[in-house]
């Protein structure tokens, strides 16, 4: 497979995005980016890094697909949570056995209000800690109509993991690892 230069790319993008009637403004509104910047990009006026070039190719591959997938789609529907009064062990064991990285954290009325990462318990020494003292911030909330493109872009800017929610109500997770 022959790697594109920058030019060609961002030509074949140009084109791509005409062809499905995308406006600029649009794309670049999508794509997280001022429209000026995409119009230079596109006439070759700005080298953009990777990140941008890439959101831009999501936006107009996503209208191309028509991203007909969702985070319903996604999502894996049995979360499995920590507890605030868990301890260190119980939960590290429950991520080793589960294969997991990460979990979120319910108090004791089945709220989400925080989330566990194996790097946090690899930091900690003291195995009976309990989880309340070692949580983060709870997992971003999204819709299950949300769009694969948007679930992909949370994702891939530093989101641990996103929680599916359906009427107020948790129904799903999903990780960088669902995106591969």
């Amino acid at each position: 497979m022959e790697l594109m230069d920058y030019e060609s790319l961002m030509e074949s993008l140009r084109t791509k995005r005409k062809q499905l009637g995308l406006q600029q403004r649009s794309v670049a509104q999508q794509a997280g980016i001022a429209p000026s910047t995409l119009n230079r990009m596109e006439n070759h006026f700005h080298d953009a890094n990777y990140r941008t070039v890439y959101n831009v190719w999501c936006v107009i591959h996503d209208a191309e697909t028509q991203d007909s997938e969702t985070a319903a789609d996604l999502m894996h529907d049995s979360v499995l949570y920590a507890n605030v009064t868990d301890t260190h062990d119980t939960v590290a064991q429950t991520m080793r056995e589960k294969g997991f990285s990460q979990m979120p954290v319910k108090d004791e009325n089945g709220v989400v209000v925080g989330s566990i990462s194996e790097r946090v318990l690899a930091e900690n020494i003291d195995h009976e800690t309990q989880i309340a003292e070692l949580m983060e911030e709870e997992f971003s909330q999204i819709k299950a109509s949300t769009p694969k493109s948007s679930v992909r872009r949370l994702l891939i800017d530093g989101q641990d993991a996103l929680l599916v929610i359906d009427s107020g109500n948790v129904i799903g997770i999903i990780t960088t690892a669902d995106l591969i």
